[in-house]
């Protein structure tokens, strides 16, 4: 395959973006402390509470105005935290530091044999009580997590109501010529949904790579192998569904060129070279407990920086001149796919483990020496492990 422009990958980077939407992050289901030991709840029970009034939310506040924060965002940037929090003040402060425009949290309490659930949205901004579900009763804790659905979605269709209102009366004209007063609530735009966690993260790291396979095979044992193992140091750029980086690496092989049937004719010097690699990827998280793991699929652009052959105590470079190839003679494409997980360390920072597998498209020296040569071109591929710190900003 022939090289690529070095254009296209300026064109991907410059693909990344964000989008002005309001954000509400449902936390976890408090249960009240007057009366937590009688109301014996489990974490697991917490946790469907919970996850009702999320999937209500999503079902039930319109999208392109609303996104809702994703489990693993609110446990990643907040949950420790709001355990130590004992009142709603405490919760709000909490919401605007993750970055939510509206907090929505569950009171479960229990008087004698009767379970009671009361559902609460604040603002952040001014801590604003803006929408508050009717109580849910029920003896039963089962009973109460089935019927809490319905409770929660008249409280969000009540508040997307009053804030599309609002939001009509404050773009209505001043008639009697005053000026307008100011608002309190932003317009919503009509732009595409975005998650919260496309806000981006920078991060780097380690990792080993190498490339076996690839050259040419002209048959009966006539063949040039070009391998190559090493490993370096990465910087990478995330937006949730987006993946670039840029790499430095290092590192070399057994250079084998000859007829490999005819041990004596074969030539295997050592090859030492250097890389810079740029790329991006396409992957889609998924939280599975409190780990988010992604496939990934995308593009590698390894560009050579040096090349060297160091056979018989003579050093051979790449460097174009006296019928040797030039370095970037071997530069390549490469076709990447595999996966990898990030486990949060802290609200800000997260570790990230990531393999993967490609296929290395042909390079100026085997597509010359193939045409030259009638030599037939090897297939090549190669392993890459990267293991970094990222840190949300």
């Amino acid at each position: 395959m022939k090289r690529v422009p070095f254009l296209l990958f300026i064109i991907l980077f410059a693909g990344i973006s964000t989008a002005g939407v309001k954000y509400v992050a449902v936390v976890e289901t408090d249960v009240d402390i007057h009366s937590g030991a009688s109301a014996q709840l489990n974490s697991a029970d917490v946790r469907q509470v919970t996850a009702e009034l999320r999937r209500e939310a999503v079902k039930n506040l319109p999208r392109g105005q609303y996104n809702i924060m994703t489990t693993e965002t609110v446990y990643s940037q907040g949950s420790a935290v709001l355990e130590e929090c004992a009142d709603e003040n405490c919760v709000i402060a909490l919401g605007s530091k993750i970055g939510a425009d509206f907090i929505v949290r569950g009171t479960v309490s229990k008087l004698e044999t009767m379970f009671t659930l009361i559902v609460e949205m604040y603002e952040t901004m001014d801590g604003t009580l803006v929408a508050s579900s009717d109580p849910v009763r029920y003896e039963s804790i089962r009973a109460l997590i089935e019927n809490a659905g319905a409770a929660c979605a008249d409280m969000y269709k009540s508040f997307a109501n009053s804030q599309s209102a609002l939001q009509k009366q404050q773009a209505a004209p001043d008639t009697a010529g005053r000026q307008p007063e100011e608002k309190t609530v932003p317009e919503f735009k009509s732009e595409p949904e975005e998650s919260p966690s496309t806000k981006l993260s920078v991060g780097v790291g380690a990792f080993f790579a190498n490339d076996f396979g690839g050259g040419l095979n002209w048959g009966g044992g006539v063949q040039v192998t070009i391998p190559y193992s090493g490993g370096g140091a990465y910087i990478f750029f995330d937006a949730a569904y987006v993946e670039a980086f840029i790499s430095f690496s290092g590192g070399g092989g057994k250079w084998e060129s000859g007829n490999v049937s005819i041990s004596d004719t074969t030539i295997l010097p050592d090859m030492s070279r250097s890389y810079m690699n740029i790329g991006v990827f396409a992957k889609y998280p998924v939280a599975v407990g409190s780990i988010k793991m992604f496939p990934l699929l995308g593009i590698d652009y390894e560009m050579a920086l040096s090349v060297k052959l160091n056979a018989d105590g003579y050093e051979y470079p790449f460097d174009g001149n006296d019928k040797h190839p030039a370095a970037s003679d071997i530069n390549a494409l490469w076709f990447k796919f595999g996966g990898g997980a990030d486990a949060a360390l802290s609200q800000r920072l997260y570790l990230r483990a990531e393999l993967l597998y490609g296929f290395r498209g042909t390079n100026k020296f085997e597509d010359d020496k193939s045409v030259d040569n009638s030599a037939n071109v090897k297939t090549a591929g190669g392993l890459t492990v990267r293991v970094g710190m990222g840190i949300n900003l």
